[in-house]
């Protein structure tokens, strides 16, 4: 990312008064050089590292020694203004943007405010006999258990029966009480809310920024325990908050619109308060997991297997998928009637790559989170290969053949579509196949070094073999993410920046 960098007039003064104020200007400029260099580098690392501004102390330290010190670089690599940079770095690598994500279903509250009027549900209120009415802002009162509802006809004729409300220490403040309407806490919410959203306490936002922060807050982990940046890609630990905590122990199953599956983890979820939202707890997943590449942000935010593999190439491999030279072939050419993308004319040229690449999420749900289970959902499933089939037990197969060449295809998990039997080994392995392969290729070293290279520097024109060479120590140095960028930010290319010029 390029950022604007405005030098302060503080820094610009010697530079200035040789420059103007010499009767030599030439001989002059030479000898403040090294002096002006160096605030400059001092002012682009403290931008790039922290943040802001050097400050004066540090300005005069480094005109004092006219070079930046190592123990300063240490310092900013070390600070924690930097683990702020690195969460805005992958969040813009990753696109990790899930604000539009609604996980709408019939369990939320989304009306009243708890305080005067009493919080209720449209779709309880609808089952109990008051459309889009409240209840009574007066305590319940209850007969065999079951709330006392008292009936009156409204202005359109309507017959509608309300009751009560009930004080209740809702899951996300639970040091507050709130009124809520004594059907909703009766019923499908269960204990304290703890199964509802609740829209006037925006829990649906609270918990989208957490998914996000997940993703982000990984990377930062790896870089304050100094593992390998590898990890990233490869581990199997993931870290939950409050909000996440009580999202997966509660409120997973009930969302509609999003599918959920075998979330393969090892153990019960850590038990973290959802209003604790700066509290992490690690959490071992299972063999199918592959770093942040099965978090369940990643998942929801590239909802197709395809999107997921072209958001690995283009963040981890640097290879973004584009159309080939002239683009596809017209709309009416016959070849378009090839079934198979991978011989498409013209969608060859990505899909050749993409499909195999788009395999290794062949076991995790699509539009959703989580695998789906391995023992419950075999590649192939006889009851789905046949003419009839139940929808909802085979809606993961392939069902409903369009060509000839896709009838053998019949009743196999949908992933495996044109599939070779090498191919076949991408959706049984998983994610963690792709990524170790990235990693053994080279691949991922050298993009990592790349990425870095044009977020500090705001340049993408680094040599081929400058890369190389930072990628094999950053490979050295058994991929620490520190190691990487005090390669890069003490380069002669980035020191100087426009000034540098190779030999």
């Amino acid at each position: 990312m390029s950022r604007l960098k405005i030098l302060p007039v503080f820094l610009l003064i010697p530079f200035a008064f040789t420059t103007f104020w010499s009767p030599t200007p030439q001989a002059q400029v030479c000898e403040s050089k090294e002096p002006h260099l160096a605030l400059q580098y001092l002012r682009r690392l403290s931008l790039d590292l922290r943040g802001y501004l050097p400050t004066p102390n540090e300005a005069k330290e480094v005109i004092k020694a006219q070079k930046v010190p190592e123990k300063m670089i240490d310092t900013m690599l070390d600070s924690p203004e930097l683990l702020k940079q690195l969460r805005d770095y992958h969040r813009d690598l990753l696109w990790a943007n899930i604000g539009t994500l609604s996980f709408d279903n019939d369990w939320r509250i989304n009306k009243g405010n708890g305080k005067d009027q009493p919080y209720w549900s449209s779709y309880t209120a609808e089952l109990m006999g008051r459309p889009d009415t409240s209840c009574l802002d007066k305590p319940a009162e209850f007969k065999d258990g079951k709330p006392v509802t008292t009936c009156s006809t409204n202005k359109e004729g309507t017959k509608v029966c309300q009751e009560g409300y009930v004080m209740v220490k809702p899951y996300y403040a639970p040091d507050t009480e709130v009124k809520v309407c004594a059907f909703d806490a009766q019923g499908r919410c269960g204990k304290n809310l703890e199964k509802c959203q609740v829209d006037n306490a925006k829990t649906q936002q609270t918990i989208t920024k957490s998914l996000i922060n997940q993703l982000v807050m990984y990377a930062e982990s790896l870089y304050k325990s100094k593992r390998p940046y590898t990890d990233l890609i490869t581990a199997k630990d993931m870290y939950v908050n409050g909000p996440l905590s009580h999202f997966m122990r509660h409120q997973m199953n009930t969302l509609d619109g999003i599918s959920v599956g075998d979330m393969n983890i090892k153990g019960d979820i850590p038990v973290v308060a959802f209003h604790k939202q700066e509290e992490w707890k690690s959490v071992d997943r299972g063999t199918l997991h592959s770093g942040i590449l099965t978090m369940p942000a990643y998942l929801l935010r590239f909802a197709s297997n395809r999107g997921r593999a072209d958001r690995f190439y283009n963040s981890f491999l640097c290879k973004p998928f584009q159309a080939p030279p002239g683009g596809l072939p017209p709309g009416q050419d016959t070849c378009h009637k090839e079934p198979n993308l991978q011989k498409r004319c013209g969608c060859k040229y990505c899909h050749a790559t993409l499909e195999p690449a788009a395999a290794h999420w062949g076991r995790w749900l699509q539009s959703g989170i989580n695998a789906l289970d391995l023992k419950k959902f075999q590649s192939f499933n006889e009851s789905c290969a046949g003419s009839r089939v139940d929808r909802d037990k085979c809606k993961h197969y392939f069902t409903k053949p369009s060509h000839p060449d896709e009838e053998r295809y019949r009743g196999y998990l949908k992933s495996y579509l044109f599939l070779t039997d090498r191919m076949r080994k991408n959706v049984d392995e998983g994610p963690i196949r792709l990524a170790k392969q990235s990693i053994e290729s080279g691949a991922f070293s050298t993009c990592a070094t790349q990425q870095l290279w044009t977020w500090f520097s705001g340049t993408n024109n680094l040599h081929k073999d400058t890369i190389q060479e930072i990628a094999g120590a950053f490979k050295g140095s058994k991929y620490s993410m520190r190691t990487l960028i005090k390669t890069i930010v003490t380069r002669p290319e980035y020191r100087l920046g426009r000034l540098h010029t190779s030999n």
